[in-house]
């Protein structure tokens, strides 16, 4: 398994590597079972580092631990759901009303 290559699907040998990472960045980082929001946000970072190609479990597992630390953004995937609802519903709703004024 090397570094530098996208992915849209993981091995399950990949999915190893991303959970031993996360696994030893959330004990680097005292992250316990109950702090649910951290972890998701811990795991969040991690694979949107493999996603854009890196699969070397050290380098995500360190690269995570610096991300988490220097507080990069991130949404947890409810907010970000609600958010998209929320903006497709008021792109329906100016579509409706254009028409109805047209009318």
């Amino acid at each position: 398994m090397g570094s530098g290559r996208g992915h849209s699907a993981f091995t399950n040998e990949e999915l190893s590597v991303l959970k031993q990472a996360f696994d030893q960045a959330c004990a680097d980082l005292g992250l316990t079972p109950d702090r649910t929001l951290q972890r998701e946000h811990l795991a969040a970072l991690i694979f949107q580092m493999a996603t854009g190609g890196e699969t070397d479990c050290a380098t995500l597992r360190r690269d995570g631990v610096a991300r988490f630390g220097n507080g990069v953004p991130w949404t947890p995937i409810e907010i970000r759901r609600a958010e998209v609802i929320a903006l497709t519903d008021r792109q329906t709703l100016g579509t409706k009303a254009d028409r109805d004024d047209k009318a």
